[in-house]
């Protein structure tokens, strides 16, 4: 996937990490994954993994 930075109007932030998480939960299994284990809430901030943009 690619999102233009330009777009996002966030050119300078190339050098700064960015804060990120993907989860999923699935249905009725009650299954519920992360890239970055949040252990709790998926909405557990200090846990989100780190991405660094750059060419």
């Amino acid at each position: 996937m690619a999102i233009p930075l330009a777009e996002l109007g966030a050119e300078e932030a190339m050098s700064t990490p960015w804060r990120l998480n993907i989860c999923r939960s699935f249905g009725q299994q009650g299954q519920l994954s992360c890239w970055a284990p949040t252990w709790g809430s998926f909405h557990n901030y200090p846990f989100f993994g780190r991405l660094t943009l750059g060419d």
